[in-house]
Formats: structure tokens, sequence, C-alpha cells
């Protein structure tokens, strides 16, 4: 869920950039370089997420705070 809005928001914009006149281009590409600028703590977290907790690892958010447990064995 963490990288939904980022990959939602980015296609939208980058396909409607695509697909809008000159005009409009320069402005949604604009929106699309300040929507990735505005994510880019979501991304660290998610990079954070991919490279620090073990495969198979539960992560849980509470406020501020992220955790991760790793799967009871048996």
């Amino acid at each position: 869920m963490l990288a939904a809005p980022f990959t939602v928001f980015s296609v939208v914009l980058g396909g409607a950039a695509l697909a809008a006149g000159p005009g409009w281009r320069s402005l949604l590409v604009q929106m699309l370089f300040v929507h990735a600028a505005s994510c880019s703590g979501d991304c660290l977290t998610l990079l954070r997420i991919a490279t620090q907790v073990p495969p198979g690892a539960f992560v849980h958010n509470s406020g501020w705070q992220t955790y991760w447990k790793g799967r009871a064995s048996g």
C-alpha cells in the first residue's frame, strides 16, 4: 500500500501528459515532477523496508512508528 499512491498518480499524470496537447503537456509534466518530489519520503521508506526487513516478516505501522515482526516458527 505504501507505493500505491505514487504508482497510480504517476501513471495517471504520465498518461495524461502523453495524451494532452502541447499546451497542457508542459503543465502535466511539471505536476508529475512535483508529485514525484512530494512522494520521495514514501519511496525512501519503501526502499528501507525492502532492504532491512527480512523476507516473510510482517510490517506494522503505529502512527509514525513502523515495526516488523518475524513469522512464528512451527
